[in-house]
């Protein structure tokens, strides 16, 4: 009952500096208009976000400084004179999980929006680990198939004498992207990965102590061993920690493409990404918003690093290389948790992969109608 759906068409979502100062009214106008037609206050606790925008312009921004500038519109009414001190939410840092879609080349501008409180999505989760029995099994990672599909593009590769040269190029480019997506779909992160990451703090005080936690571990343990997930160290948390964190970054993602590149590029599929973020143990300087860490250090370095495509829509031209998709959340350490934080980036697919909060909705659904 306290989930809320917001959308709004005819407005081009873009970046701070770019958006007029009257599409910025009518944003937080409309957003305004709906969270009084519906009876709602701002989330005063941490909130999940799944945001999905499309452009119309022939060069729009990326979709990480888009989303920054929806994401402070949706939270103090700056840009009209309102009685509320907050509109959605009080503060980014409330935004514990959040997943992000942009559409490019649409034949009309849309923003829309769907919050949830986050103890809720946490309590849905709980739902699906004690009946994920009654779920349908998720499509898997196959090591047969992706092996079958490096055969067929290395078999390509090493006889290019069989071809004519634009039929050999167009072969090698399909079976390089089969072989992409067989990676990718290896790599995305899982509902009861999740379900795993999140249990939640009243188990660990029942009889599933003993068996919740070296679950969790294990988790941790197994989740990174696919080769499509890539851990980093725990986000910087003091000053001055910014560029060394970025150098840390840019040797992670070297050593990646060294061992991978071969099969990553040129990416052929448009690819997004899902990031676990578990804080770091001293959080005195408070905790990074999760756009910010995805717009400062992650999505960049994707977008260097694999050079994936936009798919251009409508657009008389590609946008160029960059991500169309991502999702971040934010685990929750537990109290007797000394581990130093991390960051884990999972490759995935952006097109027909509607992301996690969808997949945790539809979920849910799945088990009710079972059980009724």
């Amino acid at each position: 009952m306290r989930r809320f759906y917001w959308e709004l068409k005819g407005v081009e979502p873009r970046s701070k500096n770019a958006m007029p100062e009257a599409d910025k009214v009518a944003i937080q106008e409309s957003l305004t208009s709906q969270l009084k037609e519906f009876r709602r206050r701002s989330y005063r606790g941490p909130v999940a976000l799944k945001l999905w925008f499309g452009t119309t312009e022939p060069n729009p921004a990326h979709i990480q400084t888009i989303t920054k500038n929806l994401l402070d519109l949706f939270a103090v009414p700056r840009h009209l004179q309102s009685n509320r001190k907050a509109l959605l939410y009080l503060d980014d840092s409330q935004i514990s999980g959040l997943s992000v879609h942009c559409d490019h080349g649409c034949p009309e501008a849309f923003i829309r929006l769907q919050a949830t409180p986050f103890h809720s999505v946490l309590h849905d989760l709980d739902l699906i680990g004690r009946y994920s029995d009654s779920l349908d099994e998720e499509e898997r990672f196959s090591i047969d198939e992706l092996e079958n599909a490096f055969s067929l593009q290395e078999d390509i590769e090493a006889h290019p004498e069989r071809w004519e040269p634009g039929m050999f190029q167009e072969l090698r480019k399909h079976y390089q992207g089969s072989a992409q997506a067989s990676w990718l779909k290896g790599s995305t992160m899982k509902l009861l990965d999740l379900v795993m990451w999140y249990a939640l703090p009243e188990h660990s005080a029942q009889a599933l102590e003993n068996t919740t936690q070296p679950s969790i571990d294990l988790n941790g343990t197994w989740y990174h061993l696919n080769p499509g997930r890539i851990l980093l160290r725990e986000l910087p948390h003091a000053e001055g920690q910014s560029a060394d964190y970025r150098a840390h970054l840019r040797e992670v993602f070297d050593a990646y493409q060294s061992g991978f590149g071969k099969h990553l590029r040129p990416m052929q599929t448009p690819i997004g990404i899902e990031v676990l973020i578990k804080p770091p143990l001293d959080s005195s300087h408070g905790l990074h918003d999760l756009d910010n860490a995805c717009r400062d250090y992650l999505l960049p370095r994707v977008a260097e690093a694999f050079s994936p495509p936009i798919p251009k829509g409508n657009l008389a031209s590609s946008v160029g290389p960059g991500v169309d998709y991502y999702e971040v959340w934010r685990l929750t350490r537990r109290p007797e948790d000394n581990t130093p934080g991390f960051v884990s980036i999972a490759l995935a697919p952006s097109i027909g992969h509607p992301g996690m909060l969808y997949k945790i909705d539809k979920a849910v659904e799945q088990i009710l109608d079972r059980l009724d």
